[in-house]
């Protein structure tokens, strides 16, 4: 985006010793902190850290303590505008963002490869224990649809990285927060739904080749199953907060139900639910904003005060 790319261009004027320009020198102002600007040039163009200042009542209890990060994955198109409602919830309870969005997490969907290097690089900061790193702060995991794909990379990145980086990275999340998440199988209808929302005829016709075109991209399918089965059997015992809808056109909420369950019953996890009666796919904030954000906060402080009394 326009800003990313001005916030690099600062970076480098910086670096060079030279002057800022009329252009960028905005941009430098309405960094919050120089570890918000940091964090941002090592993060690839599809993600921004977002810090949330300092916030009396935050989740942390103290505000001389670093701020958690939520690491929020977006659905398919989510634009900046699309996720900033989101963010500002998080903000609110003094939680800094890494948020996931754009045009490329198609990509992502196509090329596990690209959605696990993404995740690697989110990972390189998470743990940078430089002070412009964010290492040993509580975490926040969260997904929008195909989101959840790219949570269970997350994940895989994280148990790629070593037992013991593994389980610091358990220890630190706090809870995990879940909207209108859609499993592999649902890839080709979901993507074909972001690009002909309106047109049923079209999205027919794109699924059948999404499921054919498949083959063009090696791994493609083997990366989202892997993605799927490290998603149903999640690692971690965090708590867990799942939104949808009844009627949502893209995934069905019995499918939803089945993975939470099992999570709940197999895997031990408390899992929390705010299930809608009619609303659109990921429009849930739109559609029902106090119900929606009161679940969020409720799930949210209660969950990072029982992580702080550990």
């Amino acid at each position: 985006s326009a800003a990313i790319m001005s916030r690099r261009a600062t970076s480098r004027a910086i670096g060079a010793g030279l002057p800022l320009n009329i252009h960028v020198a905005p941009m430098v102002r309405l960094m919050s902190s120089s570890v918000e600007f940091s964090v941002n040039e090592r993060l690839p163009s599809c993600a921004l850290y977002k810090s949330a200042g300092k916030v009396g009542g935050g989740v942390s209890g103290d505000s001389s303590k670093p701020n958690p990060v939520a690491v929020v994955f977006g659905w398919i198109g989510s634009s900046r505008r699309n996720v900033k409602k989101y963010e500002e919830i998080y903000h609110s309870l003094g939680i800094d963002t890494i948020t996931i969005s754009g045009e490329e997490v198609k990509t992502h969907v196509m090329k596990p490869a690209k959605s696990l290097a993404v995740c690697n690089s989110i990972m390189d900061i998470l743990t940078d224990e430089s002070s412009d790193g964010l290492a040993a702060r509580p975490l926040l995991l969260s997904g929008f649809s195909i989101g959840g794909y790219q949570v269970g990379n997350m994940m895989l990145t994280v148990k790629a990285r070593g037992e013991t980086e593994q389980s610091r990275f358990h220890d630190r999340l706090a809870c995990t927060v879940f909207d209108s998440i859609i499993d592999y199988q649902g890839v080709p209808r979901g993507v074909s739904a972001s690009i002909f929302p309106v047109d049923s005829v079209m999205q027919n016709a794109l699924q059948q080749i999404i499921i054919y075109g498949f083959a063009a991209f090696p791994g493609a399918v083997e990366g989202q199953k892997a993605s799927s089965d490290m998603f149903w059997n999640f690692p971690c015992a965090a708590p867990t907060l799942w939104i949808y809808s009844k009627d949502d056109k893209l995934v069905k909420a019995k499918n939803m139900k089945v993975v939470h369950d099992y999570w709940a019953s197999k895997m031990g996890i408390d899992v929390s639910t705010l299930v809608l009666e009619s609303s659109p796919h990921v429009q849930h904030l739109r559609n029902e904003p106090e119900r929606y954000t009161n679940a969020m906060k409720e799930h949210i402080t209660k969950s990072f005060a029982a992580h702080y009394a550990k």
